[in-house]
Parts: structure tokens; C-alpha cells; sequence
């Protein structure tokens, strides 16, 4: 069982992280667009950041058997704490892309630590929610920070940029975050990991990918890895899709508040009905229907309606999310290796957000921006076939130990 206290602060937490990766991909287009740059300078700036990222992450079955979790946390607040704040003084684009892709190292090492954590000391039957709760928490912190952040990025105040200020005040309030988190590391669990792993001398410092000789866990991940391919960087290159219709910089704040907030709707029902219909119908569903809202969201013009799109938009892909976490543990083997499993998601996920927002950048400066997002919804369809290919149907896994794998009091 989760303790009461670590669910509360590991959730508080959650609602900081997500808040401020997702105020980056606002405050970088409007700060490239003061400096002269666009969709490729976007692009390679993500991609460096998603390779740092993953690089970290693939680390984190070690860093966990090391490092106390409020430790491993406070790592990363203090990375985007850095990173924000350097770039309230950004003067070029180098200078702005070095300390993002500083600032988002640790998003990928947090979830990947946290997602291990919960699988672990959750019953399966109610896995579902309790993922989708844990996602959906994450958003509370996306819906201010990043509105707000859409909204006072497009003013100025005193002749100074509002993103400069925004980078300001959210780099304050990581550091601040770093500092709670040191004080109150008594009250998370010593370790991430379950303590029978962390002793066992012989346990490895990377995931073991010998897990992908199991057809249904390789399959998960393909599926995952499509996943990320078409709805990763949605939320990265919509600013751009809406700036090249046309649209006045200062809806952007509309556009990111209905986004997060269908991305918040989206999470608290995929993970209730995970646990009614299963994952891998779930995650099908949701892939198809996010494929039909991009190629609807490149033909519409009018605001509203583009409103109303991007808020549907958050809810399958986005929303999706904890469907993911659960679909990459559905195999009944995978809940003896959950560190060693979202390690390896995240290594395969991360691989594909590298390559992406170059591959997204490059086509829409060469071709437009709606060809980006075509090809993103060619990927939504694609990442629903291979977990229709599975031919074994996956059981619903008892917990290890009934006693304490139950879902959080």
C-alpha cells in the first residue's frame, strides 16, 4: 500500500513537474519568435532535450537503488529551477536552448521513478485508476501554469517581454520546490524500487531488453513507441500550426487552457475505463479517434471551433496516458521487472521524441506545419495495429503481496 503522506507529496510534486514542462514548449516559441527563429531551431532544441531526457532515464533503475525518492526529485526541480531562471535572461537562441534542454532532463527520470513506484504497490484491478488519477493530478498543474504562461508570454511590461518574467517566476518557484522537497524527504519512502530489489547485489544498472523476447511486451512497446511518435509533440508544434493560420498571439492562452484541460478530463476517464474494457481496446479507441481530430484540426479556420478541437485533442492524446502505463504492463511477466519495464518505455519513447521534432521542424519549414501534423495522424493509426496482433490474451496479474500491493488509502 501506498502511504497516505507519500501519495500526498508525490502527487504535489507531480502537479509542479507537468506544469512546467509543458509551459517550455509556449515560452520557446515565443521567445524563438524574438529572435528571429522557427520551426527547425523548435525542433532541435526538443530533440536535444528528449535525448538528455532519455539518457537520464535509462538510468533510472540504478539512481533509484541510490538515491532516496524525495532526492530524486529534488534533482530534477532543481534542473528546471536552473534552466528557468537563466532564461529569463536569454539574449540568443543558443543560449535559450542550452538551459530548456536543461531544464527538461529530469521530466522523463521523475515519471519514470514515479509510474515504477505506483505499478508496484497497486492492485492490477485497479491499476487503471489509480494511474489515471495520478495522470490527471499532473494536469491540475498544467492547467495555470501553462495558460498562464500562454497568456502573459504575448505582453510586455515596461518594455521587457512577459516570457522573461514568466521564465522568472517559474524558475523561483522550482527552487522553492527543490527546497520543500529536501525538507520533507522523511516523508516519501526511502527508496522508489521495492527493498527486496534494491539489496540484491547482482541487480543490474540498466533494463534488461531480454524482456522484448516476450512477444506481448515487444508488441506493448512498438505500440507505445507509435504512440509517441503521433501525439508527443502535438502540444510542441500547435503554437506554431496556429501561428502559421494566422492566429493573434494573444489566443494562445485559450488554446493551451483547453488543451490541458481536455488532457485533464481525458486521463481521469481513460483510466476508469481501462478498468471496465481492458487497456488494449482503450488505447485502439483513443489512437483513431486522436488520428481524426489532427487531420480535422489542420483543416479548420475558424477560432471556436479550433478551440473545441484542441480540447478534444487533449483528451485521447494526452488522455491517453495512463492507458500506455497500463497497456506496457498488461503482459504478466512484466509486473516481476516494473522498473526495468518503464526504463525501457521510456528509453523507446524518449528514442523517438529525439528524431521527431527534427523530422516535424524540418517538414513544416519546408512544406508547412499541416504536413506535420498530417503525418501524426498516419502514426496514430499505425500505433493501434500492433497490440491487435497479440495472440495471447493477457490475465489481469494478482498482486505479489496482497497486504501491501493494494491501491492507495
Amino acid at each position: 500500500m501506498i502511504p497516505k503522506s507519500a501519495w500526498l507529496r508525490l502527487n504535489a510534486f507531480h502537479v509542479v513537474n507537468d506544469g512546467l514542462y509543458d509551459s517550455v514548449p509556449i515560452l520557446l516559441s515565443f521567445m524563438f519568435i524574438a529572435f528571429g527563429a522557427g520551426e527547425r531551431e523548435v525542433g532541435i532544441v526538443t530533440s536535444c532535450a528528449a535525448a538528455c531526457s532519455t539518457l537520464i532515464s535509462l538510468s533510472s533503475v540504478w539512481i533509484s537503488r541510490k538515491l532516496r525518492m524525495a532526492h530524486v526529485f529534488f534533482l530534477v526541480s532543481v534542473l528546471y529551477g536552473i534552466g528557468f531562471l537563466a532564461n529569463s535572461a536569454a539574449l540568443n537562441v543558443p543560449f535559450s536552448g542550452f538551459f530548456f534542454v536543461l531544464a527538461l532532463c529530469g521530466h522523463g527520470l521523475f515519471h519514470t521513478v514515479a509510474f515504477s513506484y505506483i505499478s508496484a504497490h497497486t492492485e492490477r484491478c485497479f491499476l487503471g485508476k489509480t494511474m489515471g488519477d495520478f495522470t490527471v493530478i499532473g494536469d491540475i498543474g498544467r492547467i495555470p501554469l501553462v495558460s498562464f504562461a500562454g497568456f502573459a508570454a504575448a505582453f510586455s511590461l515596461w518594455d521587457v517581454p512577459g516570457w522573461r518574467f514568466v521564465s522568472f517566476f517559474y524558475g523561483a518557484a522550482a527552487l522553492l520546490t527543490a527546497t520543500w522537497l529536501l525538507m520533507s524527504a522523511r516523508h516519501f519512502p526511502d527508496r522508489p524500487e521495492d527493498h527486496a530489489a534494491s539489496d540484491n547485489p547482482q541487480a543490474r544498472r540498466l533494463p534488461s531488453f531480454a524482456l522484448l523476447r516476450d512477444k506481448d511486451v515487444a508488441l506493448s512497446m512498438l505500440s507505445s513507441a507509435l504512440n509517441a511518435f503521433s501525439s508527443d509533440r502535438i502540444f510542441t508544434f500547435l503554437p506554431l500550426l496556429l501561428f502559421a493560420k494566422g492566429m493573434a498571439p494573444e489566443r494562445m492562452g485559450a488554446l493551451a487552457l483547453g488543451f490541458t484541460l481536455g488532457s485533464c478530463l481525458g486521463r481521469m476517464a481513460c483510466g476508469r475505463l481501462i478498468d471496465r474494457f481492458g487497456s488494449r481496446s482503450v488505447f485502439a479507441a483513443a489512437s483513431l479517434f486522436m488520428a481524426a481530430l489532427l487531420l480535422a484540426l489542420v483543416a479548420a479556420e475558424h477560432f471556436f471551433l479550433i478551440v473545441a478541437l484542441s480540447l478534444m485533442l487533449g483528451l485521447v492524446a494526452r488522455g491517453a496516458s495512463p492507458v500506455v502505463q497500463t497497456v506496457i504492463t498488461e503482459p504478466e511477466n512484466a509486473r516481476r521487472s516494473y522498473a526495468g519495464i518503464f526504463s525501457m518505455n521510456t528509453f523507446f519513447r524518449g528514442s523517438i521524441n529525439m528524431l521527431t521534432p527534427l523530422l516535424f521542424g524540418f517538414v513544416g519549414a519546408t512544406f508547412g506545419m499541416h504536413w506535420s501534423f498530417c503525418i501524426m495522424a498516419g502514426g496514430a493509426v499505425l500505433a493501434a495495429l500492433p497490440l491487435l496482433l497479440t495472440q495471447t490474451r493477457w490475465r489481469i496479474a494478482a498482486p505479489l503481496d496482497p497486504g501491501k500491493h493494494t491501491k492507495p488509502k
